[in-house]
């Protein structure tokens, strides 16, 4: 009977919570990769702990030993039927208090910060080391030699490793950026007991000496367990777009004098290298045509004589030693001696040796060392570290300046890195809470067979918003996407309560015919209970999670987000949605009711009589003779038990059972007293059978 009484909250609510992680197959970006495996997970886990609530559970229970007393009091809570009764007594002022603290957070929600992950504090930064371009890779190693010595001169360091150059045979370690000889990373380890940024303005002072030297360098501090992202990207990303690479540069220091301006930005660093040295080669092509000489053959010798070609590998004890062949340095340095080089040719079908300078004019000049490019536009970009200010503030402040920034016709400046990436993945879960509540709101509607029904349990959504921007306010944990998994969370776990709330009331007015008012107290005072220990048991899971004990501190803000709704949904779920439900109900009763202007009230009557016969005559041809004949006996007698309607017909105990139970079904019977001994069964009152 228990199971049966709670068997369609309990499946509605477990298909509610699995509908808010099914669209999380649909998110993209990071939030994607980090939930997706969660929320199967989480749907194969509840669908588990259907079937042992639904059949394990209720076998358990039936194995414990039975109070004998035949009248059973339901639990509730006296304080909380007092509670309730003041609250359903001022209901209109109750209301209206709700509705102006679901407005005020609303206020605080839209305001709160917003940021792309947690910022942690993972104790580890990394420094890119930039010399001037066209430094040689010995060169690059004296200056990391240095910065290596004061690295380790400071007792809050701990490990150092370090990347000098990039190496083309290995493409697969993408965490380390391709980098020129002239540019280097070095990864630090810092103390955990050590803040790191602390290290960093250390770092800075010491490292003041090599600004002489033209190098540059940019501190980066982990604070997002994305290494491969840490590695590659700032927190604040700006690109610059355009045809032209000056201008560029002058729109990007134009920016950056601006920016540096900004208290919470530091480490700003203008992807712009400046050219390096190199020798150029213009051919003359109908020179070259004459001898039948093409571009590829005259610059494959030119390279070949300045950075040589590799054509075998001496091996000595294991080792294997690269044999560069090329011109002597002062050759190399010389350009009229690298216009005396040879090309073989043709000319008039004979074989002959050209002079480069004869098809080509060389000079010594300066080039881009890179061209970077974004969606095939020329791009180059600004970023920047971030010192204790949420993303979305950061990016409102960078926005009002560019706003104010002319650019030139065919320029552009764009936010990106963790801004755009940001923005992405909030659209991205925007989605997924609209459709997880298309389908919470789908399901709910099946299982009642009502659609204003299921609209009126969704309205447990805005309660616990209250809860969740309170919270956030307090604890100043600025709103990103784990904490975003936490709202869409809320959308399938508050609406139990009022699913169970909600499928009592009916339960009350559908089979004990207890007034509305009635039932709405009695619902709210014999639920309050389970939806205390629903409540209060996630919300103590939560709590290690939100107070990140065991190193949890990714999902802190998940747990405080989940605990924060449901507190407030805990409180207001059992006030508000009864309220709600009474004046709805009271509503309907002045909606106009179905008319059927063509049927006259004696036709009508007529119609009844004919149904009614309809049906008696369909049921008798389900019952047997000796059913029929029990029928006419509770006509005279009015009552009757199962072991007397066993003796009478001679039947056993177990067919007698079944007769009865066919003669309940069919609304026939219907059985008064205790069950076991002393049941007995009667002729319903609009049975005329």
């Amino acid at each position: 009977l228990g199971t049966q009484e709670v068997g369609s909250a309990i499946f509605g609510s477990t298909l509610t919570t699995i509908c808010v992680f099914l669209p999380m197959i649909f998110v993209i970006g990071i939030a994607g990769q980090l939930f997706k495996q969660l929320a199967f997970s989480i749907v194969f886990s509840l669908l588990a702990s259907l079937v042992t609530a639904l059949t394990i559970i209720p076998v358990l229970i039936s194995m414990r030993k039975i109070s004998s007393s035949k009248e059973k009091k339901e639990l509730t809570l006296t304080k909380w039927e007092k509670i309730f009764t003041f609250f359903f007594k001022y209901r209109i002022l109750t209301l209206l208090v709700v509705s102006i603290l679901f407005i005020i957070s609303l206020f605080i929600f839209l305001r709160i910060d917003r940021e792309l992950l947690p910022r942690t504090d993972y104790h580890e930064f990394t420094i890119k080391v930039d010399c001037e371009p066209g430094t040689p890779l010995e060169g690059t190693d004296k200056i990391v030699k240095k910065i290596e010595k004061v690295l380790f001169s400071l007792p809050q360091i701990e490990e150092v490793s370090i990347n000098i150059g990039s190496s083309s045979e290995k493409p697969e370690e993408k965490a380390i950026q391709s980098q020129e000889e002239y540019q280097a990373q070095i990864f630090v380890k810092v103390n955990r007991k050590i803040p790191t940024l602390e290290v960093i303005d250390i770092l800075k002072e010491r490292l003041k000496f090599l600004e002489n030297k033209k190098v540059s360098l940019n501190f980066l501090a982990q604070e997002s367990f994305l290494k491969e992202a840490f590695a590659q990207q700032a927190p604040l990303v700006l690109e610059i777009k355009g045809d032209d690479i000056d201008t560029l540069k002058e729109i990007g220091l134009n920016l950056k004098e601006k920016l540096e301006k900004l208290p919470f930005l530091y480490n700003l660093k203008l992807d712009y290298i400046p050219p390096r040295p190199e020798i150029r080669a213009e051919v003359i092509k109908d020179k070259a045509s004459l001898y039948h000489l093409n571009v590829n053959l005259i610059a494959q010798t030119l390279n070949t004589s300045i950075k040589g070609d590799v054509p075998t590998k001496f091996k000595e004890k294991g080792e294997e030693y690269d044999i560069r062949v090329r011109l002597r340095e002062e050759d190399r340095n010389d350009i009229e001696k690298l216009g005396h080089l040879l090309i073989h040719g043709f000319y008039r079908d004979k074989k002959i040796n050209v002079p480069l300078m004869e098809v080509a004019n060389i000079r010594k000049d300066f080039g881009p060392t890179q061209i970077k490019r974004t969606a095939q536009e020329r791009t180059i970009t600004l970023s920047s570290s971030i010192y204790k200010t949420p993303l979305s503030k950061v990016v409102e402040e960078v926005q009002k300046i560019l706003q104010k920034i002319k650019l030139p016709f065919g320029y552009k400046v764009e936010i990106g890195g963790e801004g755009k990436r940001m923005e992405e993945s909030f659209n991205s879960l925007k989605f997924a809470l609209i459709l997880s509540v298309i389908l919470v709101y789908m399901v709910m509607a099946s299982e009642f067979e009502s659609l204003w029904q299921p609209f009126l349990i969704l309205i447990t959504l805005p309660l616990s918003l209250i809860g969740v921007s309170l919270i956030l306010l307090l604890v100043k944990i600025p709103l990103n996407i784990i904490s975003f998994l936490g709202l869409i969370m809320l959308g399938g776990i508050v609406v139990n309560n009022g699913i169970v709330l909600i499928d009592y009331i009916n339960f009350l007015r559908r089979e004990k015919k207890i007034p509305l008012e009635e039932s709405i107290k009695l619902a709210s005072s014999r639920r309050i209970r389970p939806i205390l220990m629903t409540s209060l048991t996630t919300v103590l899971g939560l709590l290690p999670l939100s107070l990140g004990i065991g190193g949890t501190q990714l999902m802190q803000s998940l747990g405080v987000v989940t605990i924060g709704g449901l507190l407030s949904s805990t409180f207001f779920t059992p006030v508000i949605l009864p309220i709600l439900y009474y004046y709805f109900e009271k509503s309907l009763q002045y909606l106009p009711k179905r008319k059927h202007k063509a049927v006259e009230p004696e036709k009508e009557e007529e119609e009844g009589e004919e149904e009614r016969k309809e049906e008696e005559t369909y049921i008798k041809k389900k019952l047997n003779e000796r059913q029929k004949k029990l029928i006419e006996y509770l006509k005279k007698n009015n009552r009757i038990t199962r072991a007397e309607y066993a003796k009478m017909f001679g039947i056993s105990i177990p067919t007698a059972s079944r007769d009865l139970k066919l003669l309940s079904n069919l609304g026939i019977i219907e059985g008064k007293g205790p069950l076991g001994p002393g049941r007995y069964y009667i002729l319903k009152k609009e049975s005329e059978l």
